[in-house]
């Protein structure tokens, strides 16, 4: 997961969290203004997701706020 936003604008929050609808997730917690702008997470082995349906959805949590969910059609 890629933030877009203002790095500045996450150390209020001190967390992002976030999962896919196949168990794939995480959690990045800091202190201060984040060095990095990708938040990334790998299932043992390969590191990678073979997805079978034709959507997954993301559920994403930037500190305390609202759990924002978003699916993610595959592309033909």
């Amino acid at each position: 997961m890629t933030y877009k936003g203002d790095l500045a604008e996450l150390s209020a929050a001190k967390k992002v969290e976030y999962k896919l609808s196949t168990g794939e997730g995480g959690t990045a917690t800091f202190d201060g203004v984040p060095s990095r702008n990708v938040f990334s997470s790998s299932s043992g082995g390969t590191g990678a997701v073979t997805i079978t349906e034709d959507y997954i959805e993301l559920t994403v949590i930037i500190g305390d706020s609202a759990p924002e969910n978003i699916k993610m059609y595959k592309t033909k």
